[in-house]
């Protein structure tokens, strides 16, 4: 019935592939499309945003509104990977609990495929799903400048949107590591959220509050905001980084998967 776990796990995420980046677009799609308005008013915004707490600019990222940069980055670039890394929570962390919950891993392992074997595809497709979901939310957040006539550098702003995909895999492949070692679901969901939580905001305040500041980069979020690149900045090697640190992730979900008492 499966002759690939890899075209399967794949299949059954399309529903969330075009769900998620219609949903994550839409909000690029709708802010692209009010950066002419914000110029408008510019004036008035940008004291608004300069009477901000530093802390709570921080967290939304800073940047100058004025700049097409700036303010796709206050808006939107800094929120982009917190949605996507939910997305890769909620497909990872039922690669095999879901499995389990749905009674259908006794069918899954009944295959000739190893759990290693699994495990790699079941992975490999979920990177894909994400891929695919940073496309159309690459393609609506550049069409939606393009509607109202504002002149953007599109393969930067491809590059902004898939700066975030690194740090989705990260937690993805944590969550995928819990769904092989914790007992349920819900721990595994509620671990890796704190995770990401918590390197969202370790990341805004370190950036303001000296005694956090040497810790700051335990920040997963750290190593996405340190590039820009719609702004020609991108730090590669905070990229391997990240990806590094899915790729260990992962080798511990093989070791976990391998050991794991299966609910069949």
């Amino acid at each position: 019935m499966l002759n690939s776990v890899f075209m399967k796990t794949l299949r059954d995420a399309r529903g969330g592939i075009l769900w998620w980046g219609l949903g994550l677009g839409s909000l690029g799609f709708f802010v692209g499309s009010l950066y002419p308005t914000i110029q408008e008013s510019s004036g008035a915004l940008l004291q608004y945003v300069e009477a901000l707490p530093d802390w709570m600019l921080s967290m939304f990222g800073g940047g100058d509104i004025n700049t097409v940069a700036g303010w796709a980055n206050l808006e939107y670039l800094s929120f982009l990977p917190l949605l996507l890394a939910t997305a890769t929570i909620a497909a990872c962390s039922g690669a095999f609990q879901g499995e389990e919950d749905r009674r259908t891993m006794d069918l899954l392992m009944s295959q000739p495929v190893s759990r290693r074997r699994v495990a790699i595809e079941k992975m490999a497709a979920i990177t894909i799903a994400t891929l695919l979901v940073t496309v159309i939310t690459s393609v609506l957040f550049v069409l939606g400048f393009v509607v109202v006539g504002v002149e953007i550098d599109v393969v930067p702003a491809f590059l902004a949107s898939f700066n975030a995909v690194p740090i989705a895999l990260a937690i993805g492949a944590l969550a995928l590591f819990g769904s092989a070692f914790f007992p349920t679901r819900g721990l595994t969901i509620a671990v890796s959220g704190a995770v990401l939580a918590a390197s969202y905001f370790l990341n805004a305040f370190g950036e303001v509050a000296e005694s956090l500041r040497s810790i700051r980069p335990l920040s997963l979020y750290y190593y996405y905001a340190s590039s820009q690149p719609m702004l020609g900045d991108i730090e590669w090697g905070h990229i391997a980084l990240l990806l590094g640190l899915a790729a260990v992730f992962f080798v511990a979900t093989l070791w976990a998967f391998e050991r794991r008492e299966l609910r069949l």
